[in-house]
């Protein structure tokens, strides 16, 4: 029998007879075994100390393999709060074995949370695994750790969870990646929580702060302006981009997502729902994009406007454009270019345009005013 299965022995069955071992003031599995009996507060307390000395200094190769062996097999047979308290003295030992460490790293959170959080030992390739295999609450440990790389911020940011995210651009010693920080900066259009934490970041440039620009509130977007130069032209240019990605992540151009929402929140706060807005965005084909938009600004359900833009006639268009106190020009941009959300069809009928443009003249401002509240009451009125 080799040194290494008498030991293993020893701490499992307490056998008494002689065996070879570790020199006794660095590691006595005598002890050990006698601590881990010993169920009273000062035991516990006793074990986790004996344990935490063994690598507090330097073992050979050798020794070093085979207390980590005995370790993790004690560890496994722990209880839950001897696992956190030692796991709490290991995290900061420069000698701890990366075996002892992984091990303690995929336990349930609360024993792990310590080595994720504060070990230097673990690579980015056994956190990038960690992870992968792990669920969001070993996410937001590895997160906090004083050193975080880009790599591993790029695959944290990945998992797409808002939490996760906050955290991390908290932590101002985590690395982030210019993909990394436009990645969280659309994410803070539902989350705003992270707007404020980002513009703060060593990493933001005017290009990242020309997006968050686009999705923050008027107060945040003085503080922007006070650190960086925005260029309007650039903004527009930019709110195109950020639209089409939230177009391109759905399967389909009409589906209003719950990000497309909130922006729209964000421009309709800001009073920057107008003609121009909407009818550009029609121009860039961003159909859902402007269903979000035109919703928020007559403050009814985009489902609500995408059946009265499927009206023949254009008579609900008009309705609302005349409430609006839209101009006829900008009216007729509209008409002609929302037409595209009816499957599609891009040609309008000249005597369509032409009786549009009637039923808009024909409409007062008050009538316009009755007809909205009522489809704001009862949907199924339209």
């Amino acid at each position: 029998m080799d040194k290494k299965q008498e030991l293993t022995d020893y701490i499992q069955e307490d056998k008494s007879s002689e065996k070879t071992m570790l020199p006794k003031e660095k590691f006595d599995p005598n002890r050990m075994l006698m601590l881990a009996r010993d169920k009273s507060d000062k035991g516990r307390e006793e074990l986790t100390l004996a344990i935490s000395e063994v690598f507090q200094e330097e073992l050979a190769d050798s020794e070093k393999k085979l207390a980590s062996e005995i370790i993790i097999n004690l560890i496994r047979q722990a209880e839950t709060n001897l696992k956190q308290a030692l796991s709490e003295k290991l995290a900061v030992s420069d000698h701890l074995p990366l075996e002892l460490a992984l091990t303690i790293a995929h336990e349930d959170i609360d024993v792990a949370r310590p080595v994720l959080q504060h070990s230097e030992l673990l690579s980015d390739v056994d956190l990038i695994y960690i992870i992968n295999s792990k669920d969001k609450d070993y996410w937001d440990a590895i997160a906090k750790r004083t050193k975080v790389t880009s790599l591993v911020s790029d695959v944290l940011v990945g998992k797409d969870d808002a939490g996760v995210m906050n955290t991390l651009v908290n932590n101002i010693r985590a690395q982030l990646s210019k993909s990394s920080m436009r990645t969280i900066t659309k994410k803070s259009i539902k989350f705003s929580e992270l707007q404020e934490p980002l513009l703060k970041r060593p990493e933001m440039d005017p290009d990242i702060a020309t997006d968050l620009y686009i999705c923050a509130s008027e107060k945040l977007r003085s503080e922007i302006v006070a650190k960086f130069p925005i260029d309007l032209e650039v903004v527009d240019k930019a709110l195109e981009e950020i639209v089409q990605d939230l177009i391109n992540s759905n399967h389909g151009r009409h589906e209003v997502t719950d990000d497309m929402k909130e922006l729209a929140i964000r421009f309709y706060e800001r009073e920057e729902i107008t003609p121009h807005l909407l009818i550009n965005t029609l121009r860039r084909g961003q159909l859902s994009f402007f269903l979000a938009l035109f919703s928020r600004w007559v403050e009814v359900d985009s489902e609500l406007v995408y059946k009265m833009l499927q009206k023949d006639g254009g008579k609900p268009l008009a309705v609302v454009c005349k409430f609006k106190k839209v101009i006829k020009p900008e009216f007729a941009s509209i008409f002609l270019l929302s037409r595209a959300i009816r499957m599609g069809d891009q040609n309008v009928d000249v005597d369509e345009l032409s009786n549009a443009i009637k039923c808009f003249d024909e409409l007062s401002f008050g009538d316009a005013r009755d007809i909205i509240y009522s489809w704001q009451r009862k949907p199924d009125l339209l």
